[in-house]
């Protein structure tokens, strides 16, 4: 058994090489332009304290200022993207892909696989719970009630109360039974086509969770009397219902590439089709102002749309 001596010299020896792989860190980051609020801890050690001294400037005492809901998600772009954090286009101003980035250079720094499903969904359950705190600070400063902008208690709806949701859920769950029967009876081998089904899974489910949030959003805004709060509600109903309409428009070009390629089913998912065309008529009816917003967007036909 190692002696408690031997163990603070390993651990000093850790330290130091942590040290200088933040070092290096530190110095490609700053040639991205990822500087910034990136890392909040209490942490004593060297590297960390590294990071504090180069990369995180100093805060300044400012008065707080009121902004509009406009100028709140621009400061917070990752409200307005589909969070597909490795092929971000705005890397360098999003505190919430820069803490993410440093979840990952700590697991390369411990030799886990981040690219392994356990660890990869784990880094963006961490991503979600940083993001809260940051937008929960955030608005704190403002002076604005976080409790009215959250689904809970007397603002909580089920999903299921709205009809478009429901619809959107139906056609889902039968998107899912077309991949759980490729995947069970066909031998799939083609990495484009793996990734086809891939993004199936992903946008899909950021379809219906971001159409529950803008149906619920926009609901919510006809019942506030403050006005920051209704607009802050109604610009993030729209964003939302842009994210998950464009979502299950890039599940219906993955759809149509399928099509192609398991001939069997073509009938199948020639109905999907048709269906996803007429909830999209329908989300377009009950979200007029959705085209007016600006998304960051990975997939398909999308992925030209910018959030500046």
């Amino acid at each position: 058994m190692p002696s408690k001596k031997n163990k603070n010299k390993n651990n000093d020896d850790i330290e130091k090489q942590l040290f200088q792989i933040l070092k290096k860190t530190a110095k490609e980051m700053k040639a991205l332009g990822l500087s910034g609020e990136i890392f909040v801890t209490n942490s004593n050690n060297p590297g960390v304290k590294f990071f504090e001294k180069h990369i995180i400037p100093k805060k300044k005492k400012t008065q707080d200022i009121s902004v509009s809901p406009a100028e709140l998600f621009k400061k917070m772009p990752f409200f307005s993207c589909d969070r597909r954090c490795d092929e971000c286009v705005i890397g360098s101003k999003c505190s919430i892909y820069k803490d993410l980035l440093l979840l990952r250079i700590g697991r390369i720094m411990r030799g886990d696989d981040y690219k392994s499903g356990e660890q990869f969904f784990e880094d963006i359950k961490s991503s979600f719970e940083r993001a809260e705190e940051r937008v929960n600070r955030y608005f704190l400063k403002l002076g604005v009630d976080i409790n009215d902008l959250i689904a809970k208690g007397d603002n909580y709806r089920e999903p299921e109360q709205f009809k478009l949701w429901r619809k959107g859920h139906e056609l889902s769950n039968q998107i899912f039974s077309l991949l759980n029967l490729l995947f069970s009876q066909e031998e799939i081998s083609e990495e484009k086509m793996l990734k086809n089904l891939g993004e199936i899974g992903w946008y899909l489910n950021l379809f219906e969770t971001k159409l529950y949030r803008a149906l619920l959003n926009k609901d919510l805004s006809k019942e506030k009397k403050d006005n920051f709060t209704k607009k802050l509600l109604e610009k993030d109903a729209n964003l939302s219902a842009k994210l998950a309409f464009s979502s299950i428009n890039s599940v219906e070009f993955s759809l149509r590439e399928i099509n192609r390629y398991f001939v069997g089913y073509n009938k199948w998912i020639d109905s999907l089709i048709l269906r996803i065309r007429s909830l999209l008529e329908i989300g377009e009816a009950e979200f007029p102002q959705l085209r007016q917003e600006k998304i960051i967007f990975h997939g398909k036909r999308e992925n030209s749309l910018k959030l500046f």
